[in-house]
């Protein structure tokens, strides 16, 4: 059966040094000529790592990059680490992702070669490979030091590429990890801005509303309509996010209600903590909390 001539393109994405101004944007997602976005179609992308060049600690380093992505409760994706490579095949449309050091051009820190498909148009923009180069041009470091780039903080960024957001460059985007500049000794991009996590929520969305109770079927938006629910003993799960509501806990049958946050996506790890902006009352009943923050 004559399927079509599957047509692939390759975009290339880098960290640079020199400053100049541009827009202004939340976040900024990859674009196919059409207007698609550019995104993987699976669940998950597994990389592949190759030290060679790079300081010691680079694999922990280039891990924790990808994970601070993982670990984003409202989105799907997730980033496995695949093992240690010899490969240095960097921008090769094999299928294989890789993570490596080598000379790039001058003012180019890091740099992510990702082809996706052209064609047939069900598939534009399909991801089908992503690599990630750190220029050996220049110094690195995975503590932090003054003088040379950190492993962490410009694999973070990269990373992000391999997501398909795109770099910002105004001022007011300067402390987001989608920045596309950086400096010697910076760590900042190691930590996702509140809009770097909307960027990747926006494209890899997950499909969960962020609570739940524990052995029952029902998701909710908020909280306080989970509690309202729950009964004696139910354990409610939330996802690790930001919850911007008050929380009344005041049944008259002065039930008593586990709430557990932090978790992920799909409720089966817990990944950080779960904050509310807003006040908490209690009037009657027992709530029992575990990874929560309250602000």
């Amino acid at each position: 059966m004559n399927r079509g001539i599957i047509l692939f393109k390759c975009s290339v994405f880098i960290c640079i040094l020199i400053l100049w101004a541009s827009h202004t944007s939340a976040y900024v997602t990859c674009k196919t000529t059409g207007g698609k976005d550019i995104k993987w179609q699976t669940a998950a992308a597994t990389y592949y790592i190759n030290t060679s060049g790079g300081p010691t600690g680079s694999i922990d380093a280039i891990i924790a990059g990808m994970q601070t992505w993982t670990d984003v409760a409202t989105s799907s994706f997730i980033f496995l680490y695949g093992g240690t490579t010899s490969s240095t095949a960097h921008g090769a449309n094999d299928g294989i992702n890789i993570v490596t050091f080598g000379i790039l051009p001058v003012g180019t820190v890091g740099e992510n070669r990702s082809w996706y498909k052209t064609w047939p148009p069900a598939q534009e923009g399909d991801l089908l490979d992503s690599d990630i180069r750190l220029n050996t041009y220049y110094a690195w470091s995975t503590t932090g030091a003054s003088g040379a780039f950190d492993v962490q903080n410009i694999d973070t960024h990269e990373h992000g590429h391999s997501l398909c957001l795109e770099d910002l460059y105004s001022g007011v985007d300067s402390e987001k990890t989608m920045y596309g500049y950086a400096s010697p000794g910076e760590t900042k991009k190691q930590t996702l801005n509140q809009d770097d996590i909307e960027g990747i929520s926006y494209l890899y969305a997950c499909p969960n509303l962020p609570v739940r109770i524990l052995g029952k079927s029902f998701e909710y938006s908020f909280i306080q309509d989970a509690y309202d629910a729950s009964v004696n003993n139910d354990i409610i799960l939330s996802q690790a996010t930001v919850f911007p509501e008050d929380l009344f806990i005041d049944d008259i049958s002065n039930k008593s209600v586990t709430l557990i946050g932090g978790y992920d996506c799909d409720y089966s790890t817990i990944i950080g903590i779960t904050s509310l902006q807003g006040y908490m009352a209690i009037s009657n009943g027992i709530l029992s909390i575990e990874n929560f923050d309250l602000q």
